[in-house]
């Protein structure tokens, strides 16, 4: 099985390179901090980190972290569409203090899916 793991970017906020990377870096501390404050349910809390860190019993698992791109009212649409299907994402908002305005919608943090689940969402999507 592979995994993959889908950052969403605002395409909308003109980010410089460097803001984009760290808005990605926000999303992934609040996912690892979901991941270790944990759910309550150790065997899926454990199943998240394996993937989180590629670990697997098996030799062709694979975890893959994509960046891709959309505009804020995709992203609103992404985000309903992943509520109805139960799954766990980080929406990310700037502070402000240096190229956006404050509470700007910077990107989504999805956890890792498996890949064909991945696709079916996300496929629409282009590449950063």
């Amino acid at each position: 099985m592979s995994y993959k793991q889908v950052f969403i970017v605002n395409q909308d906020l003109d980010m410089g390179k460097g803001k984009i990377a760290v808005q990605i870096a926000h999303g992934e501390v609040y996912y690892m901090q979901e991941i270790f404050n944990g759910s309550g349910d150790t065997k899926k809390d454990n199943e998240m980190l394996d993937r989180y860190l590629e670990w697997s019993t098996e030799e062709n698992e694979l975890m893959k972290k994509v960046v891709l791109k959309a505009n804020e009212e995709e992203m609103i649409h992404i985000l309903h569409e992943l509520a109805i299907r139960e799954i766990t994402l980080f929406s990310v908002y700037d502070r402000g203090l240096t190229q956006i305005a404050p509470n700007s919608y910077t990107c989504i943090c999805v956890e890792p899916l498996l890949e064909e689940q991945c696709n079916e969402l996300f496929g629409h999507l282009k590449l950063l």
